[in-house]
Protein backbone atom coordinates (compact mmCIF):
# COMPACT_ATOMS: atom_id res chain seq x y z
CA UNK A 1 0.00 0.00 0.00
CA UNK A 2 1.43 3.37 -0.90
CA UNK A 3 1.91 6.22 1.53
CA UNK A 4 -1.03 8.33 0.29
CA UNK A 5 -3.58 5.53 0.86
CA UNK A 6 -2.16 4.84 4.34
CA UNK A 7 -2.45 8.53 5.22
CA UNK A 8 -6.03 8.72 3.96
CA UNK A 9 -6.98 5.54 5.82
CA UNK A 10 -5.46 6.66 9.12
CA UNK A 11 -6.96 10.13 8.68
CA UNK A 12 -10.42 8.73 8.01
CA UNK A 13 -10.50 6.59 11.17
CA UNK A 14 -10.89 9.53 13.62
CA UNK A 15 -13.46 11.17 11.33
CA UNK A 16 -15.56 7.99 11.19
CA UNK A 17 -15.26 7.57 14.97
CA UNK A 18 -16.30 11.19 15.57
CA UNK A 19 -19.22 10.95 13.14
CA UNK A 20 -20.38 7.78 14.90
CA UNK A 21 -20.21 9.40 18.35
CA UNK A 22 -22.14 12.45 17.15
CA UNK A 23 -24.96 10.38 15.66
CA UNK A 24 -25.55 7.64 18.26
CA UNK A 25 -27.62 8.20 21.41
CA UNK A 26 -25.63 5.93 23.74
CA UNK A 27 -22.35 4.07 23.86
CA UNK A 28 -23.05 0.49 22.75
CA UNK A 29 -22.89 -2.03 25.57
CA UNK A 30 -23.25 0.63 28.27
CA UNK A 31 -25.90 2.85 29.83
CA UNK A 32 -23.94 6.00 29.00
CA UNK A 33 -26.22 8.46 27.22
CA UNK A 34 -24.86 10.73 24.50
CA UNK A 35 -27.97 12.88 24.15
CA UNK A 36 -27.72 16.64 24.55
CA UNK A 37 -29.47 18.47 27.42
CA UNK A 38 -31.57 20.53 25.01
CA UNK A 39 -35.07 20.36 23.59
CA UNK A 40 -36.40 21.53 20.24
CA UNK A 41 -39.63 23.53 20.35
CA UNK A 42 -41.53 23.99 17.15
CA UNK A 43 -45.00 24.34 15.75
CA UNK A 44 -47.27 21.40 16.47
CA UNK A 45 -50.54 20.39 14.87
CA UNK A 46 -53.50 22.77 14.72
CA UNK A 47 -57.09 21.88 15.53
CA UNK A 48 -60.19 23.65 14.26
CA UNK A 49 -62.06 24.33 17.49
CA UNK A 50 -65.26 24.97 15.54
CA UNK A 51 -65.14 21.48 14.07
CA UNK A 52 -64.55 17.90 15.13
CA UNK A 53 -61.51 15.85 16.01
CA UNK A 54 -61.91 12.09 15.65
CA UNK A 55 -65.68 12.54 15.30
CA UNK A 56 -66.06 14.49 18.57
CA UNK A 57 -66.87 18.20 18.67
CA UNK A 58 -63.97 20.18 20.08
CA UNK A 59 -66.27 22.73 21.74
CA UNK A 60 -69.67 21.66 22.96
CA UNK A 61 -72.11 24.32 24.12
CA UNK A 62 -75.10 23.31 26.20
CA UNK A 63 -77.81 25.38 27.82
CA UNK A 64 -77.70 28.22 25.30
CA UNK A 65 -78.84 28.87 21.76
CA UNK A 66 -76.03 28.77 19.23
CA UNK A 67 -75.71 29.97 15.67
CA UNK A 68 -74.32 27.96 12.79
CA UNK A 69 -70.71 28.87 12.15
CA UNK A 70 -68.47 28.70 9.13
CA UNK A 71 -64.73 28.87 8.84
CA UNK A 72 -61.98 27.93 11.23
CA UNK A 73 -60.91 28.99 14.69
CA UNK A 74 -57.66 27.09 14.98
CA UNK A 75 -56.01 26.13 18.23
CA UNK A 76 -52.27 25.96 17.82
CA UNK A 77 -50.00 23.61 19.72
CA UNK A 78 -46.30 23.39 20.41
CA UNK A 79 -44.27 20.32 19.59
CA UNK A 80 -41.36 19.46 21.91
CA UNK A 81 -38.62 17.03 20.93
CA UNK A 82 -36.15 15.73 23.53
CA UNK A 83 -33.51 13.00 23.70
CA UNK A 84 -31.67 14.31 20.65
CA UNK A 85 -28.12 13.49 19.69
CA UNK A 86 -25.71 16.30 18.90
CA UNK A 87 -26.21 15.88 15.16
CA UNK A 88 -30.01 15.87 15.54
CA UNK A 89 -29.92 19.04 17.66
CA UNK A 90 -27.66 20.79 15.16
CA UNK A 91 -29.91 19.70 12.29
CA UNK A 92 -33.00 21.03 14.09
CA UNK A 93 -31.23 24.31 14.80
CA UNK A 94 -29.79 24.82 11.31
CA UNK A 95 -32.50 23.53 9.00
CA UNK A 96 -35.85 24.04 10.77
CA UNK A 97 -37.73 26.87 12.42
CA UNK A 98 -37.51 25.05 15.76
CA UNK A 99 -36.03 26.80 18.77
CA UNK A 100 -33.39 24.92 20.75
CA UNK A 101 -33.77 25.56 24.49
CA UNK A 102 -32.20 24.06 27.61
CA UNK A 103 -34.21 21.05 28.77
CA UNK A 104 -34.75 22.74 32.17
CA UNK A 105 -37.03 25.28 30.49
CA UNK A 106 -39.37 22.48 29.44
CA UNK A 107 -38.99 20.03 32.32
CA UNK A 108 -38.06 21.77 35.58
CA UNK A 109 -35.34 19.96 37.54
CA UNK A 110 -36.73 17.59 40.15
CA UNK A 111 -40.02 17.02 38.32
CA UNK A 112 -40.85 13.81 36.54
CA UNK A 113 -42.46 13.72 33.10
CA UNK A 114 -45.72 12.69 34.80
CA UNK A 115 -45.61 15.69 37.17
CA UNK A 116 -45.03 18.04 34.23
CA UNK A 117 -47.99 16.51 32.36
CA UNK A 118 -50.20 16.91 35.45
CA UNK A 119 -49.12 20.53 35.77
CA UNK A 120 -49.89 21.15 32.09
CA UNK A 121 -53.28 19.48 32.50
CA UNK A 122 -54.12 21.72 35.48
CA UNK A 123 -53.08 24.80 33.50
CA UNK A 124 -55.28 23.73 30.57
CA UNK A 125 -58.25 23.14 32.89
CA UNK A 126 -57.75 26.58 34.47
CA UNK A 127 -57.63 28.11 30.99
CA UNK A 128 -60.88 26.36 30.05
CA UNK A 129 -62.52 27.66 33.23
CA UNK A 130 -61.36 31.21 32.51
CA UNK A 131 -62.73 30.98 28.96
CA UNK A 132 -66.07 29.68 30.27
CA UNK A 133 -66.36 32.52 32.78
CA UNK A 134 -65.49 35.06 30.08
CA UNK A 135 -68.18 33.65 27.81
CA UNK A 136 -70.74 33.64 30.63
CA UNK A 137 -69.93 37.27 31.47
CA UNK A 138 -70.18 38.24 27.79
CA UNK A 139 -73.63 36.63 27.59
CA UNK A 140 -74.68 38.29 30.88
CA UNK A 141 -75.38 34.88 32.38
CA UNK A 142 -74.89 34.24 36.09
CA UNK A 143 -71.69 32.53 37.12
CA UNK A 144 -72.02 29.99 39.90
CA UNK A 145 -69.11 28.99 42.09
CA UNK A 146 -69.05 25.54 43.63
CA UNK A 147 -66.59 24.32 46.24
CA UNK A 148 -65.47 20.86 45.19
CA UNK A 149 -62.89 20.15 47.85
CA UNK A 150 -61.32 21.76 50.89
CA UNK A 151 -57.71 20.80 51.51
CA UNK A 152 -56.92 19.85 55.09
CA UNK A 153 -54.80 22.31 57.07
CA UNK A 154 -55.42 25.03 54.50
CA UNK A 155 -56.59 28.59 55.10
CA UNK A 156 -60.00 27.82 53.60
Amino acid sequence: MNRRIKTLTWGAIPLVALASLVSIDHIPGTDISLTVPYAAEGPGPTFNTLGEVDGVEVIEITGADTDEVEGNLNMTTVSVRTGMTLSQALTQWLFTDDTIVPIEQIFPPGQSMEEVQQSNSRAFTASEAAATISAMNFLNLPVEIEVVEVVEDSAA
